[in-house]
């Protein structure tokens, strides 16, 4: 029932599907709570939802193949340097096949991300655990890894 309300009255939020759904006194014939309209509704989201923008660069990236290897290959050697870099400065770092770094941080996660921020690094922190850091171009890479170092000694 909810799907079909939401494609009737497309596009929609949770608030319209409820204010509809009470003007029809659904909850008298229906064991539809308000809860379970919002439940429904994030059930159906796209997880991860990816913007149309954000979906036409990636296919004009995938049609400019020879390119996107060569970034890719240029990436895997940087994320490959950055980490041995990590290492010599005695990080323990897991191997990542991804286009990121992981910095196991712990109770000191906030306190880097603050020093990262200062020095012009953008990192992804989380509260006890560490911080992802996205491998970029070369200068960027050289500055995090300037942080990290400083932040271990």
């Amino acid at each position: 029932m909810i799907l079909g309300l939401v494609r009737w009255m497309q596009p929609v939020h949770g608030y319209d599907v409820k204010r509809e759904l009470e003007s029809w006194q659904a909850d008298e014939w229906t064991t539809i709570a308000t809860g379970s309209i919002y439940h429904a509704l994030r059930k159906m989201a796209v997880p991860f939802g990816v913007s149309q923008l954000a979906q036409d660069a990636a296919i004009a990236s995938l049609a400019a193949e020879a390119e996107l290897f060569e970034r890719v290959e240029l990436i895997t050697k940087e994320r490959g340097r950055v980490i041995d870099a990590l290492r010599d400065q005695g990080w323990t770092v897991p191997t990542s096949e991804g286009n990121f770094v992981w910095l196991r941080l712990g109770e000191r996660t906030m306190e880097f991300a603050e020093r990262a921020q200062a020095a012009g690094v953008v990192v992804r922190p989380f509260a006890g655990e560490g911080a992802r850091v996205s491998i970029g171009e070369v200068d960027g890479n050289d500055l995090f890894l300037g942080v990290a170092a400083a932040f271990r000694s």
